[in-house]
């Protein structure tokens, strides 16, 4: 019946970038050993933090030696020399570089020569490296971009600069935007002195940022990296210790036949759709050059991972949660048609009261087995949401962008950044990290069509979903509106006519069985009603039926704005695009969760 699945124990990795003065601006006597000793000093500082995070956060992350990551974009001067001191074997940081444009021409356009040893040493060391595609004949733009790219994939941010502020791209603007984005900034001052401390925010909104000592770091650090307090570790045990139990069908049955037919009251555009039978390749990297040719196959072995594991636990849970509702509805109903022919021949049947008393006591077991001892429902929907955070990475590590935060709308109390599985997809994110590439033409053409793929998937699947939820809402609607409500109202007034009238006109034993009939349809059909009423309403057919046409429509505009133009985009742009498409699918499942966490099992 079930299945065991690999428990993926994720490393505690702490991302540290660094932004820096130009050699040019470090003065002639760089790099002097007092600013390298202050460097090494935060370096061990780091270490010493990062370690004491690890030791508090035992049972959450695996065991193994916390990761320290430089997100360098090797620009001469102090970040080389930062960069440098980082991946020395005492203290074993792991080097992912970010540069501005194709390294070759990084070097020609942004380097002076005296720094072209130390960049080929560090460029040829086994790390990751992206290449962006930023102008080449505008430095301040190319360096900016860089440095947003850096602050989207860091957790702290070492700064050697002189604390001024800085124009468009200089470590001043960089530094500031972290600031504000509420990123660590550990300050090393370029200036004789050379004064280490921590910038955050100012304690109140309009206030310049203030200077704190290092050693706050830790307290910086831990609500990020630690399971905060208020949230129990119960679920995220329950996650790694998970096996895949098998679905149970009933409500994937009971939906198709339903809907049966559904396809028929498809808009012609949704048909054209979900008739189209061109299938993406399996691999569209594959055919590029090195090292694009990788980014499919390390998107599998990262992204894929988790997600087939999140996605088919969320997908065998939600089956088991809207089959066990259909289930106790539907017990509910038949507890009444045994209630009924109890009372109805009290001596002959009153055995049936067993069968009564069962049914109830059934449903009452499977409403506290799927909510106090199984979790179902609050297993279904985390699992989803998280499966849903790993499907959007796969198509924004890429350009070296992350997901963007499961936010929910302020009315909403229910807040799944507060959340254990928000947490470890974090912490799955960190370790993931970035992937080689290099964005050239061939690569956004390629990009491109991957993310178009992506959409394609989610209009078709949003037509069908709201196609047929729709028809389901609708049917199971008429069927009590137009069905059981007129019988039972019809069984109502046939009852107030005389008996003696009826008698005569049907004689004594149908008459019998009529006045059967109709005590059965006043009694038992209203119990229907309310199943099939309750089974639409816990399913929520109608809503998700309106949020699929919603969704469908703004993603169908997204695919004709990536499909239709002929203008090659740049890697911000198509970042943009990418970051809008997964907030929409992010903002779609948190108000998918907001319908349903309000919706365990309950008695009918």
């Amino acid at each position: 019946m079930i299945q065991r699945r690999p428990s993926p124990e994720t490393r505690l990795v702490v991302r540290i970038g660094v932004i820096g003065e130009e050699s040019k601006n470090l003065g002639p006597d760089m790099p002097n050993t007092a600013i390298v000793a202050k460097i090494q000093e935060v370096l061990v500082k780091i270490r010493e933090i990062v370690n004491a995070i690890h030791d508090r956060c035992k049972g959450l992350y695996a065991k193994d030696n916390p990761t320290l990551r430089i997100i360098s974009p090797l620009g001469a001067g102090a970040e080389l020399i930062v960069t440098r001191e980082a991946i020395q074997k005492r203290f074993g940081f792991e080097l992912q570089c970010l540069l501005p444009v194709e390294h070759e021409e990084y070097k020609k356009k942004f380097l002076a020569a005296e720094s072209y040893a130390l960049f080929d040493e560090l460029w040829d060391t086994d790390s990751v490296k992206v290449e962006l595609d930023g102008p080449l004949d505008d430095k301040p733009a190319a360096r900016e971009a860089v440095g947003q790219a850096v602050l989207r994939q860091c957790d702290v941010l070492i700064a050697v600069w002189n604390g001024e502020s800085g124009e468009q791209g200089e470590p001043g603007a960089v530094v500031m935007e972290a600031i504000s984005r509420n990123i660590p900034v550990i300050w090393v001052n370029s200036l004789p002195e050379h004064e280490i401390c921590l910038w955050e925010r100012g304690l109140n909104p309009g206030e310049p940022p203030r200077k704190t000592a290092l050693n706050f770091l830790l307290d910086r650090l831990k609500p990020i990296f630690a399971m905060p307090p208020t949230i129990s570790s119960k679920p995220l045990e329950r996650f790694l210790s998970e096996k895949q139990p098998k679905p149970i069908p009933i409500y994937r049955a009971f939906r198709n036949f339903v809907a049966h037919g559904w396809k028929k009251h498809l808009e012609e555009a949704d048909r054209e759709a979900l008739n189209d039978s061109d299938e993406p390749p399996a691999d569209r990297w594959a055919t590029l050059a090195e090292p694009n040719n990788h980014i499919g196959q390390k998107l599998r072995d990262g992204c894929q991972v988790h997600l087939e594991r999140a996605d088919h636990l969320a997908n065998a849970y939600g089956d088991i949660y809207r089959s066990l509702f259909i289930v106790t509805y539907a017990l509910g109903a038949a507890a009444v048609l045994s209630a009924f022919f109890g009372i109805y021949y009290p001596k002959r049947l009153h055995w049936i009261f067993w069968i009564e008393l069962a049914l109830i006591t059934t449903i009452l077991i499977l409403v506290w087995l799927g909510n106090k001892r199984l979790h179902l429902h609050e297993r279904w929907i985390d699992y989803r949401l998280l499966a849903e955070g790993f499907r959007q990475m796969q198509y924004l590590i890429p350009l070296a962008r992350v997901t963007p935060a499961f936010e929910v709308p302020a009315h909403l109390e229910e807040d799944p950044g507060r959340t254990w599985f928000n947490w470890y997809f974090r912490a799955v994110a960190r370790e993931l990290g970035m992937t080689s590439a290099r964005i050239d033409a061939a690569f956004l053409a390629t990009y491109r069509k991957v993310l178009a793929d992506a959409v394609k998937g989610q209009v078709k699947y949003h037509a069908k979903t709201s196609a047929m939820m729709e028809l389901a809402h609708h049917r199971l609607h008429s069927a009590v509106v137009k069905g059981l409500f007129p019988a039972t109202l019809v069984a109502c007034l046939l009852h107030l006519l005389p008996e003696e009238n009826v008698g005569n006109w049907l004689g004594e034993l149908f008459t019998a069985l009529a006045i059967l009939l109709l005590s059965l349809c006043a009694v038992v059909l209203p119990a229907v009603g309310a199943a099939v009423e309750g089974i639409s309403h816990q399913g929520e057919f109608e809503r998700i039926s309106r949020r699929s046409k919603a969704l469908r429509a703004r993603l169908s505009a997204l695919l004709s704005n990536l499909s239709s133009s002929e203008r090659a985009m740049s890697s911000k742009e198509l970042g943009a695009q990418a970051e809008y498409f997964c907030q929409i699918q992010l903002l779609e499942q948190a108000d998918w969760r907001a319908a349903f966490v309000t919706k365990p099992l309950t008695p009918p």
